[in-house]
């Protein structure tokens, strides 16, 4: 079992000093995203003030294992759908 931390930057910084114990990086994967997902449904993220989301997880040795982005881009009005 390992400890892992998730960081989050989203115009401000929440350093995570405690961290959770899993198994393995999947379980940890599934609680980025989890805790990410749960998040959004809170509407806390700062998204719609123009700040990027980043979620980083960290194991305990304090290495990054991945980055979980999300942003809102507002464009113009009238901006036609341009699928690619």
């Amino acid at each position: 079992m390992s400890r892992y931390f998730f960081h989050v930057k989203d115009g401000r910084i929440a350093v995570d000093h405690v961290g959770l114990v899993f198994d393995n990086d999947d379980e940890a994967r599934s609680e980025a995203m989890r805790g990410a997902s749960e998040t959004l449904l809170d509407n806390d993220m700062n998204l719609w003030l123009g700040n990027d989301w980043v979620m980083t997880v960290a194991n305990e040795e304090g290495y990054v294992l991945f980055n979980l982005h999300f942003s809102i881009e507002q464009p113009k009005r009238n901006t036609p759908v341009i699928l690619q």
